[in-house]
């Protein structure tokens, strides 16, 4: 007769079913880590892609620029910014609106012997010495010197 099948004891069962386990979970972190390396390969080959858009854009925008300026139809314009750090700092404030309202101010006083009245002229100053001043009172600064360069046409 034959022997029975030999039954497996608990130990030899679940030490099988670890090893299952296991390769199942290597086989998982296989699948992970090869669909991360494909998406980091596309990520990679998306933003070489939008590089070389980007490269292509500013070499015909370069090359635009030259043609315009070849042909004398180019005039480049720059705001305040350019003006504002391309000076040393300590010229910085003289250098932005109220700064040059300040210098229309400065000539203003130094004209003052045409003036016999100057209350625009210090009251002008004041809106603008304000630690914080407003839109306000850089609008009334200006109308100030504005008035009083109006009145005096040689000045303008």
């Amino acid at each position: 007769m034959a022997d029975p099948p030999e039954v497996p004891n608990l130990q030899q069962v679940l030490e099988a079913r670890c090893i299952l386990d296991l390769e199942a979970a290597r086989e998982a972190c296989e699948v992970d880590e090869a669909r991360a390396r494909e998406q980091a390969r596309s990520a990679a080959a998306a933003q070489a892609n939008r590089e070389a858009g980007n490269t292509r854009r500013q070499e015909e925008s370069v090359n635009r620029l030259r043609e315009e300026l070849n042909n004398h139809r180019l005039v480049i314009c720059t705001g305040a910014g350019i003006t504002l750090h391309s000076v040393d700092r300590s010229q910085f404030s003289r250098m932005t609106w109220p700064g040059l309202m300040r210098a229309g101010i400065d000539y203003l006083f130094d004209q003052a012997d045409e003036f016999t009245d100057h209350d625009d002229i210090e009251q002008a100053r004041a809106l603008l010495d304000k630690d914080n001043p407003s839109s306000i009172d850089l609008l009334e600064a200006a109308n100030r010197i504005r008035g009083l360069m109006a009145q005096r046409p040689h000045l303008r």
